[in-house]
């Protein structure tokens, strides 16, 4: 809140940079579970945006998801649901569909439609999302043919890729193996190195019952994710306990 009050002193409250400030911390209420603090803080930064630098802008455009998700968490579905729509035509239009926001914008209201039981209402964006996110990485292959091997290349699309085929909204869309595929790719890219590309390729391990891998490469992760960062060491810490006790159980059951 001082870093607000400072912006607004310095620029003045209509100010686009205040808005982003007003963001930021709307992001930060959203972590800490606080959606209607969040919804009004994001409102608030849009205001400023839409009449400073227009409803078109890429901040306005950003503020807006933000107030999609937060309206959602707070349980005002019709609102969110406008709003989700509003951010992925904006995006559409100002960015293109080959573009990372306009992507998570597709992700977010077919997620949406689908926990608010519009499943048949959702396919079509989630089968546009999936063939737009494997162009791009067909994209990325055919820049790197010439090299020894095609899994060169940018990680973080063989990340996104694998994580978009094993989301539950995807239903009977959802391709753990293919995501196998990809979720390796992004870490011999990176060397193993990265706890969310690693916990990403847990979860592709645990989907095609690999779990004597999955639980190696949780503890990797675990390794990796420094104390500070309690969450994600949590998380990590839980599905490395679900594994494990799959494993348990599945040599008691050759063991009988």
């Amino acid at each position: 809140l001082k870093s607000l009050d400072a912006i607004k002193q310095a620029l003045g409250e209509r100010s686009p940079e205040a808005a982003e400030v007003m963001g930021r911390l709307a992001r930060i209420c959203t972590s800490m579970e606080r959606p209607d603090e969040a919804a009004r803080l994001y409102r608030s930064g849009l205001e400023v945006l839409r009449d400073e630098v227009g409803s078109a802008d890429r901040r306005a455009l950003t503020l807006g998801s933000g107030l999609a998700r937060a309206l959602d968490a707070a349980g005002e579905h019709a609102e969110a649901e406008e709003w989700y729509r509003d951010t992925l035509a904006g995006r559409r239009q100002t960015l293109g569909v080959a573009e990372e926001p306009t992507l998570q914008s597709m992700s977010d209201l077919a997620a949406f439609l689908v926990r608010t039981d519009r499943a048949d209402e959702a396919r079509p964006l989630i089968l546009e999302l999936i063939d737009a996110r494997r162009k791009l990485l067909r994209a990325a292959y055919a820049e790197t043919a010439m090299t020894s091997s095609a899994a060169h290349g940018p990680a973080v699309l063989r990340h996104q890729t694998a994580q978009l085929l094993m989301d539950e909204f995807l239903g009977d869309l959802r391709d753990p193996d293919e995501a196998l595929r990809y979720a390796i790719e992004a870490n011999d890219i990176t060397g193993h190195s990265v706890p969310p590309y690693l916990d990403t390729l847990a979860r592709a391990y645990h989907l095609t019952g690999a779990y004597e891998q999955s639980a190696a490469t949780l503890r990797r992760a675990l390794d990796l994710t420094p104390p500070e960062m309690a969450h994600h060491r949590r998380s990590y810490g839980r599905r490395l306990r679900e594994c494990e006790a799959l494993l348990a159980e599945q040599m008691s059951e050759r063991g009988g």
